[in-house]
């Protein structure tokens, strides 16, 4: 399954430094494949809410996982460790268990067309769901046929209204390079609905950029509503090949931690990073038996350019220093792992 997805790394390494780098890698990817899959399959489930989205009107109107914790260390499928640190999971859950959520699938024309994880039942052969920092199913030629559809799931007491952009990227764009718009439109959503409230097609997406084949470009749904204390914002992309085949361009990320006297709080830090290139689920770590803790955000994407600048906050279990938190924070890419 992960070798479908992405470039797996070597069985063995020549030397022992490079073999535990082959390990290390290996066993992120294996979270990462577990959050691309329930963040998927969280998402389409919320999606089912809507009445109109399957004939037969699933009404899921709740969504339970396992599971959350681990009682002892061990491998499992836990998504928040024994001495309490996130896993990949973790972040992905929170991201598919937001209250405003938008969400994207590819919806193929031709009933032939290759799907594959997370589409069950007779929809196999058409539709192929997507959520962030999930990953649409393989696509085994380049066709660029299918239309995708843009969902918006609320589970916020009031009727809301709202703006749904779809933008396209290239994965190798240049530095500061914007997002194209390829479509926007307004929406209104009753108190706690779900519901379909944009199409637009691949063919659309990959001409916005100028880009010949599904594995040069990917799809970013942002959803905003409300002003002020008020206002909601949900972002999401959707991936039109797998990573497998994505060339992905190695990625210097740079990350500066606010110093002491502009944070609110000793137990809390902001950190803000910039890429020269495209990163791919960029993820941040500390050393969690030396500063417990975690982030506002983890496992997103990073556009290349000083303007495209990601802000995260570490959340520590006690008071720590910057320099502290300097000392043994680290940061990946999907790229690091080639």
């Amino acid at each position: 399954m992960m070798a479908r997805h992405f470039n797996v790394p070597p069985a063995n390494a020549t030397s022992e430094e490079g073999q535990q780098k082959v390990l290390d890698d290996y066993l992120w990817l294996t979270q990462l494949q577990q959050a691309r899959c329930y963040e998927t399959a969280l998402t389409q489930w919320r999606r089912l809410k809507s009445t109109d989205y399957m004939e037969s009107g699933a009404n899921t109107m709740g969504v339970l996982y396992w599971q959350l914790n681990d009682i002892w260390q061990g491998p499992s499928w836990a998504s928040v460790e024994y001495g309490g640190k996130w896993k990949v999971t973790q972040y992905a859950v929170k991201n598919a268990y937001a209250p405003l959520l938008v969400s994207a699938i590819e919806v193929r024309k031709s009933a032939a067309a290759t799907v594959g994880a997370g589409t069950v039942g007779p929809a196999e052969a058409t539709r192929s769901p997507s959520a962030a920092t999930t990953a649409t199913a393989a696509v085994v030629d380049s066709a660029k046929t299918g239309e995708i559809e843009v969902y918006v799931t609320s589970d916020i007491n009031a009727d809301i209204s709202g703006t749904v952009t779809v933008s396209a990227a290239r994965f190798d764009a240049a530095a500061d390079d914007a997002p194209v718009v390829v479509a926007s439109t307004d929406y209104a959503m009753d108190a706690r609905g779900a519901g379909q409230v944009l199409t637009t097609s691949v063919d659309d997406v990959l001409a916005a950029v100028g880009a010949s084949e599904r594995s040069e470009a990917f799809v970013l749904v942002a959803s905003t509503s409300g002003e002020g204390d008020d206002a909601q914002t949900s972002v999401t992309y959707l991936y039109l090949d797998d990573f497998a085949n994505v060339a992905l361009q190695r990625a210097a990320i740079e990350t500066t931690v606010a110093s002491e006297s502009s944070r609110a709080s000793k137990t809390m830090a902001t950190i803000t990073l910039t890429s020269n290139a495209t990163a791919a689920f960029v993820y941040l770590e500390t050393d969690h038996a030396i500063l417990p803790g975690h982030f506002s955000s983890n496992a997103f994407h990073l556009l290349p350019g000083d303007k495209n600048v990601a802000s995260v906050e570490f959340i520590g279990d006690g008071e720590f220093t910057t320099e502290e938190l300097e000392a043994v924070l680290t940061v990946r890419s999907l790229r690091d792992t080639y």
